[in-house]
């Protein structure tokens, strides 16, 4: 197996690194078995930054219960963020195929630059919000 192509599509489906703050999109991986394929495992990684400066996602494909066995030929994995929960800045592409006999590593493949959004509603995107409740007192504590 071997890796043959990275694209990424905005909420258009229209190719571009550039993705908003908040907007969905997707990648697009293509790659080719030159024989069947079993036990593989396709993973992304994506990584802050230029690559290594802060790890925020790794995700295969078998996170979403598709296989691990493939014919022989071209195929597509499709990645879906929706809702896009990425903060501004710049984001860095790993890709890996792995298995019995199967070994193909991309590091830093591609990147994404989420840029900030106009729209007020989003402006919370690539935020967490962990819980916790305020309270006011007399006094020092």
């Amino acid at each position: 197996f071997k890796w043959t192509r990275v694209t990424i599509l905005n909420a258009e489906g229209k190719p571009t690194p550039h993705i908003t703050l908040g907007e969905p999109f997707e990648i697009l991986l293509g790659g080719v078995a030159e024989a069947p394929i079993e036990d593989v495992v396709f993973s992304l990684a994506i990584w802050a930054g230029g690559g290594g400066a802060g790890y925020l996602l790794d995700s295969m494909q078998i996170d979403s219960d598709l296989p691990t066995s493939y014919p022989a030929g071209p195929m597509a994995l499709r990645i879906r963020f929706d809702p896009n929960l990425f903060a501004p800045g710049l984001l860095s592409l790993d890709i890996n195929a792995h298995g019995r006999q199967v070994r193909d590593r991309i590091p830093g493949v591609a990147r994404i630059y989420v840029e900030h959004s106009s729209d007020a509603t989003r402006q919370t995107a690539g935020m967490i919000f962990y819980p916790c409740q305020w309270s006011l007192g007399r006094g020092d504590g």
